[in-house]
């Protein structure tokens, strides 16, 4: 049986508007670089890394929070 994983919804302020950063979903951000020789294959093998994106509705600032296993 597979268990779901709760999660935890931050309230977190922008530092430079002071108002509530908006919560925009999990994300999986691919880790890795494009290579002349190998091409993708480095960028595929390098994995991913899952967080939590917020962002602020009025400057557009960003913050991104790992998730955990």
């Amino acid at each position: 049986m597979k268990r779901k994983t709760q999660r935890k919804i931050r309230q977190i302020y922008c530092p430079y508007c002071d108002i509530l950063l908006e919560y925009h979903g999990a994300h999986r951000i691919q880790l890795g670089r494009y290579g002349w020789f190998i091409e993708h294959w480095e960028h595929l093998l390098a994995g991913s890394l899952n967080v939590q994106l917020y962002v602020c509705p009025k400057c557009g600032k960003i913050e991104m929070f790992r998730e955990r296993k």
